[in-house]
């Protein structure tokens, strides 16, 4: 127990991946697709940010800016949660509008877009960090047993390439 202790302690590479890979997927969790950008994936991270977003953004129109409650459906409330720093301005700016004002089936329609965008980015922080945490499998004895060596330029070339034998020739197809 203390070798390990002393090995993260006198490892600096392994003491920041331990520590950054939480940060980013905090802060991929706020904005969505800030954890791809953050490790170099920069078209995915636009990607999704935009879809994260528009789906959030069109739920919330369709909700008439108004906050998910529990009582309204404590599926999409939770699902909601996904969301992060979206979630966080929705709950911090909309007003609690009375439900007579809004029809139900598009204040459910605009549950399930918000719910939706919150799972997405829970969804694309588990890609991010299984990638970033999955290791390869070793090598097994048949795969290094089957695996050609490359080839160098000291390899003598095969001799008759291109040449027919006789044998071939005289074969006739029945």
């Amino acid at each position: 127990m203390m070798r390990k202790a002393i090995s993260f302690l006198c490892n600096p590479a392994l003491a920041v991946k331990i520590f950054i890979l939480p940060l980013a997927l905090l802060a991929g969790w706020l904005i969505p697709g800030f954890a791809h950008w953050y490790y170099g994936q920069r078209s995915k991270a636009l990607i999704f940010f935009a879809i994260a977003l528009i789906c959030s953004i069109l739920g919330i129109i369709i909700a008439d800016f108004r906050f998910i409650r529990f009582s309204d459906n404590p599926f999409y409330y939770f699902g909601q949660f996904g969301s992060g720093l979206t979630w966080l301005l929705v709950t911090l700016l909309t007003s609690e509008a009375p439900r007579r004002l809004i029809s139900m089936s598009y204040f459910e329609i605009g549950m399930l877009y918000v719910c939706v965008a919150g799972i997405l980015n829970l969804v694309i922080l588990l890609n991010l960090y299984s990638q970033l945490t999955a290791r390869k499998p070793p090598a097994t004895e048949n795969q290094a047993l089957t695996e050609q060596p490359p080839k160098t330029e000291t390899d003598p070339p095969p001799e008759n390439i291109g040449e027919v034998s006789p044998e071939a020739n005289n074969q006739t197809v029945q």
